[in-house]
């Protein structure tokens, strides 16, 4: 079996992050992306390991949120590392301690590959509207993350009101073809700056939004 650095000898993965609120367009415009671009990219959203906590838990304690996310954040990581182009979805609260951890964690594992972020938005109306068909349980995350959400560590800003699909995998394989103009940089920069005024020790999961179980949007 070849080893991850055979299999990306004289590759360097990308990773495109599309960050935004809930309801904003991530997963459907990651998806047409997937679909439109020529090369085999492989599309993850962090709320894809969340389910897989259990949901019997009220509070969980420093100890564990680390290995949780140092778990995920390697998870997503050893796709890059063996060679894949990677499409990933997540949510980049402001001011949220358990967010920061696990987004900081994060890009110190994507050090080394092409990160390139895009901030999908849309109106808080337009995101409510597109949330109502949705369970009962998910429905408030747009509220709740409107205007908390970090859109100017981004090479490139989406707006789902103002422009179609097509119009965003456009702005996509133009974000692409420039490369990373520091936005992942911005963005470690900005956690690490939060994170510096909390006690980790302190840091537990107590509400079911709290590790990234962001409904995909």
């Amino acid at each position: 079996m070849p080893s991850a650095a055979d299999l990306r000898a004289g590759t360097t993965p990308r990773v495109v992050i599309f960050n935004g609120m809930p309801c904003s367009g991530k997963s459907t415009l990651a998806q047409a992306v997937q679909d439109a671009l020529d090369e085999p990219w492989l599309y993850i959203a962090l709320d894809t390991f969340t389910p897989r906590f259990p949901l019997r838990r009220t509070q969980t304690g420093p100890e564990v949120v680390s290995r949780l996310i140092a778990g995920i954040s390697a998870a997503v990581a050893g796709v890059a590392e063996a060679g894949n182009d990677v499409l990933l979805e997540l949510v980049a609260r402001k001011a949220d301690p358990v967010n920061n951890l696990a987004l900081g964690n994060l890009l110190e594992h994507l050090a080394g590959f092409e990160v390139v972020v895009i901030c999908v938005r849309c109106s808080l109306e337009t995101a409510i509207d597109r949330e109502s068909s949705r369970p009962p349980e998910m429905r408030g995350l747009a509220q709740r993350n409107y205007g908390n959400i970090d859109e100017e560590s981004c090479d490139a800003i989406i707006d789902t009101d103002a422009l179609s699909i097509a119009e965003g995998i456009t702005v996509v394989r133009q974000a692409l073809a420039v490369g990373p103009k520091g936005g992942a940089e911005r963005l470690r920069a900005r956690i690490a700056k939060e994170l510096e005024a909390v006690d980790r020790s302190t840091i537990v999961i107590g509400r079911d939004e709290d590790f990234l179980p962001q409904p995909s949007a």
